[in-house]
């Protein structure tokens, strides 16, 4: 009778253990995947922005050039608006700290200041709209410099996936 209740006990305690081991993996393989995600979303938009700013501003591509760029400027800012907002979401559902939401949040802000600043609408309303802690972090004035927009997009991107590997999550 000890015998059937020690191997029992063992079998549960394995049971328990490799539950655990499984529930960290995927909590591990969900983080990298937002991790992925965040990545691909906000590199998809800044290297499109780039793209067109270096024909535009830089190589005085040809008009024809010009206008495919920015149709698919366009395509990739509604695209990446798309999926950062549905990230946004997730992070709020996943994680018991605003830091991943609030800094991805930011990210998208300056992404978005970057992409009408290189199709020459950036103008004070939209920086406004974009500026301080709740948005982008920086202040009008810091959003009307391109160098500092980006400096700070990458600074908060950064910032953002560490905290998703950081931030502790909403148990279920």
């Amino acid at each position: 009778m000890a015998a059937v209740v020690g191997t029992l006990c063992i079998g549960l305690i394995a049971a328990r253990i490799t539950e655990r081991a499984q529930r960290r993996r995927q909590d591990r393989e969900l983080r990298e995947q937002i991790i992925v995600d965040m990545t691909q979303t906000a590199t998809a938009l800044y290297l499109a922005t780039q793209r067109y700013w270096r024909a535009t501003k830089r190589e005085a591509a040809p008009p024809d050039r010009v206008a495919a760029l920015r149709e698919s400027l366009d395509e990739h800012y509604h695209s990446a608006r798309v999926a950062g907002e549905a990230l946004e979401t997730r992070l709020r559902i996943y994680f018991a700290s605003d830091a991943p939401r609030r800094l991805w949040h930011a990210t998208m802000d300056l992404l978005t200041v970057r992409y009408f600043q290189v199709i020459d609408l950036a103008t004070d309303n939209l920086l406004s709209a974009n500026a301080g802690d709740e948005h982008s972090g920086l202040s009008v004035e810091a959003l009307r410099n391109a160098q500092t927009v980006l400096d700070t997009y990458r600074a908060r991107l950064i910032d953002a996936t560490r905290a998703v590997l950081a931030a502790p999550r909403i148990a279920g």
